[in-house]
Parts: structure tokens; C-alpha cells; sequence
């Protein structure tokens, strides 16, 4: 009996009734739901009569009209549908007509319906376990079109051999992945360029499975150039990829905001560069973005010597109490001050009144502290014993 608890429902293609009679009795015992045609036209309007067929059990010789391998290929246009072939006859030109179409077994007539049975299970079966690997090809297909890398095979000379279609691709370049195929990648390097990716490329295949990552610039359909980065595999001896594996996207977004990025700096470093008080401004990892000219000359630095750097490189020996209110700011005291002595570079000493607030980024968060220092001419024994005031959020 059918193991399934859900019936499946076979179409069964016969032209013979007395044949067909029999096997939709036996078909039906062992728990199939069966519908029965017996012409290949009538096979494929059952297709619109009928909601559900599961599989088709198909005679090959089918009288005057069409036959079943002819009848079953136009039905597989339109249907997902595993097909079993019946016949009578084994000559391998018979044969041969079912080979070309998707079918999924062949059975002789006058087999009993145990055997029969098992076939159907089989093709049940094998049906399901293509159809899974159908989806997950689809599924990677869609997944590698859809995703921001753009992903090409190149042969040892740098020849296009693959692109994986992508829309980016076309986004992004203007490029069709298949129109770029037997091209050589090196003519749309920018020249500036092309030397630097031609030697990487020369070094990486003299070295199996050796890797490379770089930025540079690739030309577009419409002769611009944008910068991408790159990552170059050397795959030449893998048997599935055999080829120089190259996975790239576009990083013009990113360079605009780093060029930005830089911008603001160098504008942050020229307005705090000419305040009047000596001010100092550090991230959220205590480094010095910008300072003031009297800020280094308080200090005895140079610019040079903290842009980058953290705090504790360049005042190795930080009070504590310097510290701790440097991270409640972090925390979000808008005003913490207090006096404290620190060690300049040159080894002097330099009493300071101090405060320090926080700064924000757009969106609201803390992006480190800015510390304003005025000298002091003595030491005040209260303040530099750890007196803080702080006015918190």
C-alpha cells in the first residue's frame, strides 16, 4: 500500500482500455488516486481539467495521433511533473525517444504491479531530490544577482573566462557580464594603475591559492573610471574554478566619505588650530584628532608628534584623575574640571586648570572629549589632591 498518508494522484496514459482498466485497479490498491486518458491530447488537457497530477504514467505508443514522448514534452513546458514510460516494445530507437525528454524511469508493460509500484516510488523520489536541487540553484542564482560583490574568473593571461551575473555589474559599469567574456581585464585598468594590478596578478599565479587584496580603478561602458576593490585569488589548479578567482565591489561611496571625512578634519584642525584658549580634541579611544597652536606650545609638542596618537603615548605619565574624568564624559558629563600636573615632553612640568566636555556626532552620539587647559603659576594643594567638579546629564 501507498506509505504516504496523503494520496497521490497519477494520470494514467493508456490507449488499450482492457490494459489500462487493469492497471488503474492495481494502481488504486496500492493507494493512488488514478485518472485515466488514453491519448496524448486528451494527456495534456487533463492539465487543465484536473487541479493536481503528481505523476504521469505514460504509454509510448499512443495510436495515430501524437505519441507519449511527444505528449509529455509539451506538457514538461508548462509542468513540473515527474514522467514513468510504459511500453511494450525495448528496441533502442523506442528507448532513445524517452532519453531526450526528463523523465524519470522506464517500465515494460507486463511488469506486476509491486514492480510497478516501486518505480513510481523512485520517481517520487528522484523528482523531489532534483526539484530541492532546482530550488537551491535558484536560490544561489538570485542570491549571487543580488549581491554587492561582483564576482569574475580570469585565466593566467588575465582573459575574462566567467562573470557571474550580477546586477551590480550592469549598475555599476554598464558592463553585461556576458559581453566582457574573452576580454582582457588589463584594457580597463586605469593606466596609473595598470602596473601595480599587473604585478600583483604575476605574483599571485606563481603561487597556488596565494591571495591579494588592492584598490584600483575600473573602467565603465562610458569611459569613466571608478575605483573598486579587489581581491585576487590564484584557483588555477582547482578543477571546478581553474582560474584566478576575483571578487571586487565598488567602494566610490566609500571614498567620497572618507575624502569627506578627511574635509572635516583638516577643517576641525584649522578652526581649533587658531582658538585663543589652548584646546585639544581626542576620540572615544583617548587619541588627539586636532589642537590648538596654544595647546602645543603649552605642552611642547608639535602637531605631528599627537595627531593619531593616543594620550598615553604622549603624556606617559597621565593622572588618574585626568583619566577617570576623561571617561565620565565619555559617559555623558557635559562639564567636568579640575587642576592636575602633567609631564611634557621635554620633561618639565606643566600645572594646569582644566575642563573637558564631550562632543557629538549628528546622530547624537558621544565621538570623544575636548579638553580646554589653562596654566597655573602654582600649584593649589586642594585642587591637585583630586578635587573634580562635574555638572552630569
Amino acid at each position: 500500500m501507498q506509505e504516504n498518508k496523503a494520496k497521490k494522484t497519477i494520470l494514467l496514459v493508456e490507449d488499450e482500455a482492457i490494459i489500462a482498466m487493469n492497471e488503474k485497479i492495481g494502481l488504486e490498491e496500492c493507494g493512488y488516486d488514478v485518472i485515466t486518458v488514453n491519448t496524448g491530447k486528451q494527456a495534456i488537457e487533463a492539465f487543465n481539467k484536473f487541479p493536481r497530477i503528481d505523476l504521469i504514467l505514460m504509454d509510448i505508443n499512443l495510436g495515430n495521433e501524437i505519441d507519449g514522448t511527444e505528449a509529455a514534452e509539451i506538457i514538461l513546458k508548462n509542468h513540473d511533473v515527474p514522467v514513468v514510460f510504459l511500453s511494450n516494445h525495448l528496441e533502442p530507437e523506442v528507448v532513445e525517444k524517452t532519453e531526450k525528454i526528463t523523465s524519470y524511469g522506464y517500465i515494460v508493460k507486463d511488469s506486476c504491479i509491486t514492480a510497478i509500484d516501486a518505480s513510481i516510488k523512485m520517481a517520487f523520489k528522484l523528482f523531489e531530490a532534483n526539484m530541492l536541487i532546482r530550488k537551491n540553484e535558484i536560490m544561489q542564482k538570485t542570491v549571487m544577482y543580488n549581491i554587492s560583490d561582483i564576482i569574475s574568473v580570469f585565466d593566467t593571461d588575465g582573459i575574462v573566462k566567467f562573470n557571474i551575473p550580477n546586477i551590480n555589474l550592469t549598475k555599476f559599469s554598464g558592463w553585461d557580464s556576458r559581453e566582457l567574456v574573452g576580454t582582457s581585464t588589463f584594457t580597463r585598468v586605469h593606466p596609473e594603475d595598470a602596473p601595480r594590478v599587473r604585478k600583483a596578478f604575476e605574483t599571485i599565479i606563481k603561487e597556488d591559492k596565494s591571495s591579494i587584496l588592492m584598490e584600483l580603478r575600473m573602467q565603465s561602458r562610458d569611459g569613466s573610471y571608478s575605483p573598486i576593490e579587489a581581491t585576487l585569488t590564484n584557483l588555477v589548479n582547482d578543477p571546478v574554478i581553474g582560474g584566478v578567482l576575483v571578487n571586487c565591489h565598488d567602494i566610490s561611496e566609500r571614498k567620497k566619505a572618507e575624502k569627506a571625512l578627511r574635509e572635516s578634519n583638516l577643517l576641525l584642525r584649522q578652526v581649533v588650530k587658531y582658538a585663543p584658549i589652548a584646546t585639544a580634541v581626542l576620540d572615544t579611544g583617548m587619541c588627539y584628532i586636532a589642537a590648538s597652536d596654544r595647546w602645543l606650545g603649552d605642552f611642547k609638542v608639535n602637531e605631528s608628534d599627537i595627531i593619531g596618537k593616543s594620550h598615553y603615548d604622549v603624556f606617559p605619565g597621565i593622572s588618574r584623575q585626568w583619566r577617570d574624568i576623561y571617561l565620565k564624559c565619555l559617559k555623558g558629563a557635559i562639564e567636568c574640571s579640575g587642576n592636575d600636573s602633567f609631564e611634557r615632553a621635554d620633561g618639565s612640568m606643566v600645572h594646569n586648570r582644566w575642563e573637558m566636555r564631550p562632543w557629538r556626532f549628528q546622530d547624537g552620539t558621544i565621538g570623544g572629549v575636548i579638553s580646554y587647559t589653562e596654566p597655573l603659576n602654582k600649584i593649589d594643594p586642594v585642587m591637585s589632591n583630586g578635587y573634580v567638579k562635574s555638572r552630569d546629564l
